[in-house]
């Protein structure tokens, strides 16, 4: 055990069981997990992201889940804020506090830091959210190729940030956020990639599809009055309108979830300070 209670951070693709081993490893070692997730911060999209159960929140306290409205706007610096104030606290405890998710650039940025702090402009948000979500990917993927091929098609939230920024900047999110990974890190910690093999992580991928229908994930996605916040929603809610059927919706989204697990892996493949062996 880390006697000066370093926080150890585990990141990997989604499926890869990261969450389930950060568990293991908060129970075993005093630890308490703070949410590393675009998607998991949000509330009321438990099942569709895969969320913490309920008996996870009762074997572990968990910090920065579920703490925002479906449409509120996040980004990398406030959560290198936001998790550098749970870290602190969590420290404060006496207790290790252990980062789990798989947004690349959320850890890159506690790493090492972001100085960049993105304005806003109602004006040009609410012009964004009167044009149609499609052609507003396509735009993105024109302005900012590298920022467009990170998010998913139906992530509407982030594809009308992106582009917010790019009209108020004039310049690509991707030039904005880069940062230089030969840097000397701002945080110590020990940092850990849960690496599942492809045969393994598809199953995975299928299996937890199929169980967050059972879980009512239909009933989460029509509650949140037609909004397709990320990926699946879109899918459950045109099965749920009879536009497709229940296995058409299901390999549907498996598709989705595990060409988002593709581009999580190219992105940790390119960051060489992450390990494999889970020693500490």
């Amino acid at each position: 055990m880390p006697l000066d209670l370093t926080p150890i951070v585990i990141a990997g693709a989604t499926g890869s069981g990261k969450s389930l081993l950060a568990l293991d490893i908060a129970s075993k070692l005093g630890g308490e997990i703070v949410c590393a997730d675009s998607r998991q911060i949000y509330k009321n999209m438990n099942i569709g992201t895969s969320g913490p159960s309920l008996l996870d929140y009762c074997r572990i306290p968990h910090h920065e889940f579920e703490k925002l409205e479906p449409n509120e706007i996040y980004s990398a610096g406030q959560f290198v804020l936001d998790t550098d104030i749970a870290v602190r606290n969590i420290k404060a405890r006496k207790k290790i506090p252990i980062l789990v998710g798989g947004t690349g650039l959320y850890l890159r940025a506690w790493r090492f830091g972001i100085d960049t702090f993105f304005p806003t402009n109602q004006c040009i948000r609410h012009q964004l959210e009167e044009e149609d979500p499609l052609i507003l990917y396509d735009r993105l993927m024109i302005l900012d190729t590298i920022t467009a091929t990170q998010i998913d098609r139906n992530d509407i939230m982030r594809i009308r940030r992106a582009l917010e920024i790019c009209i108020i900047t004039g310049q690509r999110v991707s030039d904005l956020v880069k940062i230089n990974l030969n840097q000397i890190p701002r945080v110590n910690a020990y940092w850990f990639l849960k690496i599942c093999p492809r045969e393994e992580l598809e199953n995975n991928l299928m299996i937890r599809v199929e169980k967050m229908f059972n879980l009512g994930f239909v009933d989460e996605a029509l509650k949140l009055n037609g909004q397709v916040p990320t990926t699946g929603y879109k899918e459950v809610l045109e099965y749920a309108r009879n536009i497709i059927s229940k296995k058409e919706a299901i390999e549907k989204i498996f598709i989705k979830h595990r060409q988002y697990a593709k581009k999580q892996i190219t992105w940790f493949k390119k960051e060489s300070w992450w390990r494999r062996d889970f020693v500490l």
